[in-house]
């Protein structure tokens, strides 16, 4: 589970798509404002809830192709937290 959790927080768009939402409403982040701790704790929560709904979204159609993939639903089955079948 923490090997799919980690590949989901990097493997998105999240951390090139976020900037060009901020420009596009006009939002200019001081440097300060970009570093601040908090703003990396929002960026980090996004990149899962959107790499999370992402998966689950696209389960059905990702788990008929061949080959090893990490996915959320198995990734929680062998853990104990789901099954594929939930």
């Amino acid at each position: 589970m923490e090997q799919y959790a980690l590949m989901r927080l990097r493997s998105g768009a999240v951390d090139t798509f976020l900037p060009f939402l901020e420009h596009a409403h006009g939002i200019a982040l001081a440097p300060a404002e970009r570093h601040d701790p908090r703003l990396a704790a929002l960026k980090e929560t996004a990149a899962f809830l959107i790499g999370w709904a992402n998966a689950l979204l696209s389960y059905r159609k990702e788990s008929t192709r061949p080959g090893r993939r990490l996915d959320v639903v198995p990734s929680c089955a062998e853990t104990g937290r789901a099954s594929p079948m939930r």
